[in-house]
């Protein structure tokens, strides 16, 4: 019986920082003169899934990159930087590595730059930003939600 109820209660814990937006179904094409840029993070519970950075674009906002979650952003043509910016420390006592990404955006391109986190063990938090091809990142959009 106690076995059952930390499982449910772990289960919530690490759901209530999962991405609960809308399903992504469809890619949205840029506006005349744009480029479009998602970033995204894949589902992992075992991998820190419970807890999630903070990031910018271009030195502005504050999105929280949650578990199988995706946010979509439209930019000018040019050169973006996406940045972590969080110093929450985990309760393993580490912080999140600052990553951060540089995307050139075209007008009328999409990018998608993915966060990636895995755990080499205790104390050995990786994590890395990268972008991926369109196949490649569709496969992985279609299971994330939109951040709200």
């Amino acid at each position: 019986m106690l076995m059952r109820l930390t499982i449910i209660c772990l289960s919530i814990l690490a759901t209530g920082c999962m991405a609960s937006g809308p399903r992504f179904n469809r890619l949205e094409p840029p506006s005349d003169n744009k480029g479009v840029i998602y970033v995204f993070r894949k589902s992992d519970l075992f991998s820190f899934g419970g807890a999630f950075p903070d990031f910018r674009v271009d030195g502005t906002g504050k999105y929280a990159l949650k578990n199988n979650g995706y946010l979509r952003f439209e930019v000018d043509p040019g050169t973006h930087k996406i940045d972590i910016i969080s110093k929450m420390q985990l309760t393993t006592g580490l912080t999140w590595p600052y990553r951060e990404i540089t995307v050139n955006v075209v007008a009328g391109a999409t990018h998608y730059v993915m966060y990636d986190v895995w755990n080499e063990g205790p104390q050995a938090l990786q994590t890395s930003f990268s972008e991926l091809k369109q196949s490649d990142a569709l496969a992985i959009l279609l299971q994330t939600n939109r951040i709200q």
